[in-house]
């Protein structure tokens, strides 16, 4: 995972919804947007921060994906 994560602006009218080709969007609790190369699904810690997400969050078919985090931890 040496690509770095992009914060999207979630307030910028301008952007679309839907992630850039090649991407997803995920939130965290305090949502901040950020936007992942499709590759870090392949990646087991990834993976393993969604599945506890999954689990204090539940999986919600409409709505965003929020990662049980929140956007300071992302930075580091």
């Amino acid at each position: 995972m040496s690509q770095k994560m992009e914060e999207v602006n979630a307030g910028n009218s301008n952007k679309s919804s839907v992630a850039e080709k090649g991407h997803f969007v995920v939130y965290t609790i305090d949502q901040k947007r950020f936007m992942f190369p499709l590759m870090y699904l392949n990646n087991d810690i990834f993976l393993e921060l969604l599945k506890v997400s999954e689990e204090e969050f539940g999986l919600s078919s409409d709505g965003p994906i929020t990662l049980s985090c929140d956007c300071k931890n992302q930075h580091a």
